[in-house]
């Protein structure tokens, strides 16, 4: 294992070229809805313990916490080559840390409402991060550099490339579908207009 010091340079220069990154769009995009789909698990089964009840994560319709797999790729792209677990931990719970925050306050200003709040625990900042949160991240960047995503890789060689390729394209078009219908869902003025075309249509019935 390199000192910390010798790995900084693989913060500049990424083993995989954007040429090859193109090549491996649909490998991306099944590597996010897989561990989107593992992070709404995760969130899912631990909340509905804590509060015990079934507790439904996300703002997706679908099983899916994006920001899961959208910090995943991240993570996975931009330090994935380095080999120093500690580094490794400290720039992805950082990385992490700073997606869940920005999230958060988007989510936050365009619905009103909160998804998420770490309020109940020290330190945290306004609710939408907080220490204990950033070493999970932190954890979980260590898990997808060393094990998830090289997994993910492997399973992914044993299919044939036009799979693959449909495979993404079909996530793709779901994942599209799914975000527009839940952002006019969420949003105050379409909802309240589909609530009374409901009514309607039922008055009619």
């Amino acid at each position: 294992m390199e000192p910390i010091i010798t790995t900084f340079s693989s913060l500049i220069v990424l083993d995989l070229s954007w040429g090859a990154l193109k090549q491996m769009i649909p490998q991306i995009i099944l590597m996010f809805a897989i561990i989107s789909v593992g992070g709404w698990l995760y969130e899912t089964v631990y909340c509905s313990v804590v509060e015990h009840g079934f507790t439904r994560r996300g703002f997706l319709f679908g099983p899916s916490c994006p920001i899961y797999g959208v910090g995943a790729v991240s993570v996975w792209i931009t330090i994935g080559n380095i080999d120093n677990p500690i580094l490794v931990f400290l720039l992805g719970g950082l990385m992490a840390t700073i997606l869940e925050y920005s999230t958060g306050l988007i989510l936050e200003r365009r619905f009103h409402r909160t998804w998420w709040d770490y309020s109940m625990f020290r330190y945290n900042i306004k609710g939408r991060i907080c220490p204990q949160a950033s070493m999970v991240f932190g954890a979980f960047s260590v898990a997808t550099v060393f094990l998830i995503a090289p997994g993910l890789l492997y399973l992914f060689s044993f299919i044939p490339s036009d799979v693959m390729i449909s495979l993404a394209g079909i996530t793709g078009i779901l994942y599209l579908a799914d975000f527009t219908a839940s952002l006019i869902y969420l949003t105050p003025a379409a909802s309240e207009h589909i609530a009374l075309l409901v009514q309607e249509i039922r008055s009619h019935m």
